[in-house]
């Protein structure tokens, strides 16, 4: 036999299915999620170093340009020595280049002794000591010849717990030619800085909460810190070190961080665990209601199924489920009801076809048992026969060849005789009955030529006509009659047999007509009519009719119909 899968296993192995693929498009949804962040985070990334680079890059042209327009003023290389140096084609050069920027250029130079001389603007004292830093490190630094294309760039921070300010730095030599004209001496060094305003650079990244850019060098470092907000709350922070800052020897390290109103991760990842659940839920919401409404009541019904094969006993399957599983179980509580009357009918039958056996069965004994007295009272009467012919008494003779001539029918093995037959034995009988009452009765017969011919169960008539004789003959001014009628309507044929004699009562009405309902034989008083009914409905069934009416000091009336 093949083998198959329980419904509550196709259903299981359906739900983890199912899971697995909305989990494998979560991973999916997730990656691709992940990949358009990196995506997003990589343009921030370029976006931001390349303004920063370009940024750089401008105000190092800035200071450049102001750096060379400088050193070619006249008063630079001259007045480096000297105690009262005015310097002013160079602050005029600075003054009208600052009208075309955007900030501030200062000036200085160094004498070779390292004393610092202003060129242009105030410098604050914070500034003078950063820039004579820087100097240092740029001696330190330049062991070496200068040459006139040479400058040097570098940047020192400043932060007064207020505010944090970077500034761009350029060095180079200031050269000066000897009397002879054959050779130049380094006079002192110029020196020009800027500061460098890069906050507002970053103003248009209104999706970021947080940038912190780092300057680099090998020999000197500074931090850029823009925005002002430096949090740990966030989780998309996009990192980079080493972006080389281009035409120079400088790079940056630096970090974004995504704001938390524009694009809060902690949020995606909330959702995704929360339609996870949520998907969880309903899978388990809908197993369970599965389970209660289809599978329990199915398995409800294959119980009742095997039970009901091995027990007798019914008790109404009531389950609760699917509309359609109610309307199956009422229709199995239907046919199995049906199934139980139809087996108890069919009990019931076979329990009353053995007993019809069986009364069949004492019926054959009891007539085996009566062959053997008739036929010894048939000699006997046979006897008495000769003795009342040889002395002359007829009553006797009468009385004894009818009797002999009954024994000898009810000694035939046949069960069924013609009509005509049992009329025949029935005026046998009624001839022992004129030698007993005289002419005190009379016997009025009206038998349908048709119906003499029909073959009937034997010993009908007999009975019902002793009878009427030893229950209802009665001694009166009228005679006591007996009318006997057959005739046939269709294919049935009807008997009838009334008398006018005692009748009976109500109650022995009753009693006797409870006889004939009860399904065996009677015994004791009055046990030929409920007998008779008996043999009748083991011979003809449902094809035949037994009636008997009757009233006290009236009359009783039995009809019988068989269908031919």
């Amino acid at each position: 036999m093949k083998r198959t899968k329980k419904l509550s296993g196709e259903i299981n192995v359906f739900i983890l299915l199912f899971l697995l693929i909305v989990l494998l498009f979560q991973a999916i949804t997730y990656t691709y999620c992940l990949r358009l962040v990196d995506d997003k985070k990589n343009a921030w990334k370029g976006a931001i170093t390349r303004d920063i680079n370009q940024s750089i890059s401008r105000n190092i042209d800035e200071l450049t340009t102001v750096h060379n327009s400088i050193l070619v003023s006249e008063d630079i290389a001259s007045g480096v020595g000297k105690e009262d140096a005015d310097y002013y084609l160079a602050r005029e050069k600075i003054y009208g280049y600052q009208e075309f920027i955007d900030g501030t250029i200062h000036a200085c130079v160094f004498t070779n002794d390292g004393e610092m001389k202003p060129v242009s603007g105030n410098i604050s004292d914070e500034e003078t000591e950063n820039v004579k830093n820087s100097f240092l490190l740029y001696m330190d630094e330049n062991q070496k010849e200068f040459s006139s294309e040479y400058i040097y760039y570098s940047f020192f921070e400043f932060d007064d717990g207020e505010y944090h300010n970077t500034y761009f730095v350029s060095l180079s030599p200031i050269f000066g030619y000897n009397n002879s004209g054959k050779g130049k001496t380094v006079e002192g060094h110029l020196c020009t800085f800027t500061l460098v305003e890069m906050s507002g650079l970053f103003s248009k990244y209104d999706e970021l909460s947080d940038v912190n850019i780092t300057l680099k060098t090998g020999a000197k470092e500074s931090m850029v810190l823009l925005n002002g907000r430096n949090t740990n709350q966030f989780l998309l922070t996009e990192k980079w070190t080493g972006e080389k800052v281009p035409e120079t020897n400088w790079h940056t390290d630096g970090s974004i961080t995504l704001a938390v109103g524009k694009f809060d991760w902690t949020t995606l990842l909330f959702m995704f665990i929360l339609e996870s659940l949520l998907l969880i839920l309903i899978i388990f919401i809908f197993r369970f209601r599965l389970k209660r409404n289809t599978i329990e009541p199915l398995k409800a019904i294959g119980k009742f199924m095997r039970f009901f094969r091995i027990s007798d006993s019914f008790k109404p399957l009531d389950i609760q489920g699917n509309s359609e599983l109610v309307e199956l179980s009422g229709e199995i509580n239907k046919m199995v009801k049906r199934n139980k009357t139809l087996a108890n009918d069919i009990m019931t039958k076979q329990g009353k076809l053995y007993e019809v056996e069986n009364m069949k069965n004492e019926a054959t004994l009891y007539a085996l048992q009566n062959q053997v007295n008739p036929h010894y009272l048939y000699n006997i009467f046979e006897l008495i026969r000769s003795i009342a012919l040889v002395r002359g008494v007829s009553e006797i003779e009468t009385i004894s060849v009818n009797v002999s001539e009954i024994f000898r029918y009810n000694l035939k093995q046949e069960s069924v005789a013609k009509l005509s037959d049992e009329y025949d034995i029935m005026k046998r009988y009624v001839s022992i009955m004129q030698v007993k009452y005289g002419e005190s009765f009379e016997v009025e017969y009206d038998l349908a030529p048709e119906t003499l011919d029909k073959k009937i169960m034997k010993m009908i008539f007999q009975p019902i006509i002793e009878n009427a004789f030893g229950h209802g003959y009665v001694r009166r001014k009228e005679k006591f009659c007996v009318k006997v009628r057959s005739w046939m309507e269709n294919d049935t044929l009807c008997i009838s047999f009334y008398d006018n004699g005692l009748g009976m009562t109500a109650e022995r009405l009753c009693e006797v007509r409870e006889k004939i309902r009860e399904d065996k034989m009677a015994s004791g008083k009055g046990i030929g009519i409920a007998n008779l009914a008996h043999r009748l409905k083991m011979m003809y069934g449902e094809s035949h009719t037994f009636n008997i009416e009757s009233e006290k000091d009236k009359f009783t009336k039995i009809v019988i119909t068989i269908n031919m």
